[in-house]
């Protein structure tokens, strides 16, 4: 039968059937693709970062204004001193209190850690339930027909499932 050939075999399923000279060429090649893309040589040089000294090529402009609440003219101030307190220049009642309640619950870096870990690991768990999974059950009965039941002349016979 030549390579990667369909037939139908004696229960009438479909099935292909490859040559193995072909799988084990085909199993070598990927394996030599996937080795090959790991290996960088004992001369590898990382390329050199770009020669820039800001985000943009020239100077940021003002942006116009909107006239929306907040929308005044805004401008990208490179080298400011940013405050350590940085969310309290953006006026909102709302993220001042969820800074306040993560500072409250977390007073060092260690326990905020420990909270981002045991976080990590519940959304873990989570995922878990959408993995295949797989139970088993086993049992055994034990029946007794009649052949009368089905016609056949005889005694019963005992099996076993």
């Amino acid at each position: 039968m030549p390579p990667g050939v369909l037939f139908y075999n004696s229960n009438g399923i479909r099935k292909l059937a490859i040559a193995p000279a072909l799988r084990t060429a085909a199993v070598s090649a990927g394996l030599g693709f996937t080795l090959t893309g790991c290996a960088v040589g004992p001369n590898f040089v990382h390329a050199a970062g770009p020669d820039v000294s800001g985000y943009t090529v020239s100077q940021l402009s003002s942006t116009t204004s909107a006239d929306v609440s907040g929308g005044g003219s805004q401008r990208f101030m490179t080298g400011a001193n940013v405050s350590g307190l940085w969310w309290r220049a953006l006026h909102s009642k709302q993220i001042d209190a969820l800074v306040k309640e993560a500072i409250d619950n977390h007073p060092d870096l260690a326990a905020a850690q420990s909270a981002l870990r045991q976080a990590r690991e519940v959304a873990a768990a989570d995922t878990s339930s959408l993995f295949p999974s797989i139970t088993t059950d086993q049992s055994v009965t034990r029946n007794r027909t009649s052949a009368a039941q089905t016609g056949q002349p005889g005694s019963a016979s005992l099996y076993t499932l």
